[in-house]
């Protein structure tokens, strides 16, 4: 229903309101679950940087990126 709200009214601020709340929903939801189930996945600490970045939480970020490429590396 959301994508035919976005074909039809592209602009429109409550169309564009209701779906980013609802990916906004969607993501935190996605992201709980995966610290919950794969908490030493090495994608756990790439999202964990992508987070901090996105804070402007730079050395935060390089940690995580960091533990991500040695996880990774290591096949975690």
């Amino acid at each position: 229903m959301l994508v035919e709200l976005q074909k039809l009214y592209p602009s429109d601020a409550d169309v564009l309101y209701e779906t980013a709340r609802v990916y906004m929903k969607a993501g935190t939801g996605t992201v709980q679950k995966m610290f919950q189930e794969t908490p030493a996945s090495f994608r756990v600490n790439q999202l964990s940087g992508e987070i901090f970045e996105s804070q402007g939480k730079y050395a935060e970020a390089v940690q995580q990126f960091q533990e991500a490429i040695v996880k990774e590396s290591k096949g975690v």
